[in-house]
């Protein structure tokens, strides 16, 4: 389920839904990540159902889409999930190791990634985030780095701490003045870092 808070965090209403496993049904199997597109439409990433899932902020369930497989379009374990100012949507496909880009609708535009450590490779990516310029970033979080993409999928940068001090990274933001915060899971903190990758402080 999705709990909705006031900022006092004062409970509002949840949602989730009837019990049931076809499409449609609306249930959460394992819901991972959520972003609202510029019309405060909801997008939820299941990992299990390899599904995303469309609500409005009241809750109200408008359609699903997603297919298991490791063909373009197709998902397996879909974890973070971004929203460009064009409302495309980036899903971080975690066991495919790479990204995809679809409409708001669910048409697959392109993708990018595969298994491995080199630039623009990945291995179980997990969160991603995009900037004020939509560019991407992308929590790599086997490789215990922060990977940086053009909206197209080009490599551009990849952010590391000295020797591999990141752990498992597990996502990344980044505010309108370009500084990169990363929760970095197996150290059990947040990273801040600058517009180019320097460490300002955790």
């Amino acid at each position: 389920r999705i709990t909705v808070q006031d900022f006092d965090e004062n409970f509002l209403f949840e949602f989730a839904s009837s019990q049931g496993n076809q499409p449609g049904d609306k249930i959460f199997k394992n819901p991972s990540d959520l972003e609202f597109d510029s019309e405060d439409k909801l997008y939820v990433t299941d990992e299990i159902l390899n599904a995303v899932l469309v609500y409005d902020s009241e809750g109200n369930y408008h359609r699903q889409w997603g297919d298991s497989g490791i063909e373009e379009g197709q998902l397996s374990g879909p974890s973070g999930i971004a929203i460009d100012s064009k409302d495309d949507l980036f899903i971080v496909d975690q066991y495919n190791h790479r990204i995809q880009k679809f409409t708001k609708e669910g048409r697959f535009l392109y993708g990018w990634g595969k298994y491995g450590d080199q630039e623009g490779e990945f291995n179980l990516p997990w969160g991603i985030c995009a900037d004020q310029n939509d560019d991407i970033y992308v929590a790599d979080w086997r490789n215990d780095r922060i990977q940086k993409f053009s909206n197209e999928g080009k490599f551009l940068d990849s952010f590391v701490i000295g020797n591999g001090l990141f752990i498992r990274p597990s996502d990344v933001v980044v505010n309108s003045i370009g500084t990169i915060y990363v929760s970095d899971w197996g150290n059990e903190r947040v990273v801040v870092l600058n517009s180019s990758g320097e460490f300002i402080l955790s």
